[in-house]
């Protein structure tokens, strides 16, 4: 809570700095400008203390899909989690959205690059602070939904209006996400996730991704123009960028939802009870066995 109030603090003291930063500076050319960058790390701190605070207030379950007894905590994390990823991508990708010359005075490769980082993070701390499986594809869902209200309000008083890109292309990516962790972690819960399972699946998630961005970059946006070298230098930067963004942002995830509650779910305690039951139960077989021999 000291933590939450220091960010929340220093996100109202900047605001004078954005002030005098204007004075001086003038119009901001981009959107990702220095005091825009810091008042949405403070808002994204405060917002992520109030995800573990909404979490602390149930019980830690094992992982599980999401449609499995659905809590109200998971819809408020993926909301908060969702207005962030929104921000954070209308702070860092706005200029491909509209195509203007600062976009296209940019290396193509950047764009898959700030994507995937800020997809990645979103998507790994939605699932490991929630530990449900399906949460990194309905947090991308619903960041198109947003956006795209957005857009059509932009389309209708500043036409043509921006185009929807990159909370498009995060949803195959958060769906090959999901069905990976479908694949390997409903088979080993309650256990995390190990090492070479996380660089498994960012690797899985930077190659569906630049998979998607380069042929809807060349149908659907004006920049970036992708050739050869733009392509090899997106492989080559995107893929480390996602995969350490995966790996800290997994952690992250996981440390949000570890405070409160840390038992198990009670469906988990009948099951131990069950197993600890039945381990009790073979020695007396064993010996019952042993009586009538």
């Amino acid at each position: 809570m000291q933590r939450s109030d220091c960010s929340r603090r220093f996100g109202f003291a900047f605001i004078p700095v954005d002030v005098v930063w204007h004075q001086v500076i003038g119009p901001d050319l981009t959107a990702a400008s220095p005091p825009q960058v810091v008042g949405a790390v403070s808002s994204s701190a405060v917002a992520l203390v109030g995800v573990a605070l909404v979490l602390s207030t149930t019980v830690r379950t094992t992982w599980q899909p999401l449609v499995d007894r659905p809590r109200s905590v998971d819809a408020v994390t993926l909301g908060i989690l969702a207005l962030l990823a929104l921000n954070w991508l209308q702070l860092l990708t706005t200029e491909w959205d509209w195509g203007n010359q600062i976009a296209e005075s940019r290396p193509a490769w950047v764009y898959p690059v700030i994507v995937g980082a800020v997809g990645a993070a979103f998507s790994q701390v939605a699932l490991h602070a929630t530990r449900r499986v399906g949460a990194a594809t309905a947090l991308a869902l619903v960041n198109v939904a947003l956006h795209a209200v957005a857009v059509i309000a932009f389309r209708l008083y500043l036409p043509p209006g921006p185009s929807i890109a990159a909370h498009v292309l995060l949803v195959p990516a958060a769906v090959a996400l999901d069905v990976w962790y479908a694949r390997q972690m409903l088979r080993t819960a309650p256990r995390p996730p190990a090492l070479p399972t996380e660089l498994i699946v960012a690797v899985v998630y930077a190659i569906v991704l630049l998979a998607t961005v380069f042929p809807y970059a060349a149908w659907f946006m004006s920049v970036p123009v992708f050739d050869l070298l733009s392509v090899l230098g997106s492989v080559g930067t995107a893929v480390p960028a996602v995969v350490v963004s995966s790996l800290v942002f997994a952690r992250l995830g996981a440390w949000i939802g570890s405070p409160g509650r840390s038992q198990i779910a009670p469906r988990d305690v009948s099951r131990q009870a069950e197993m600890s039951m039945a381990a009790r139960a073979v020695p007396g077989e064993l010996a019952t066995q042993v009586e009538a021999t």
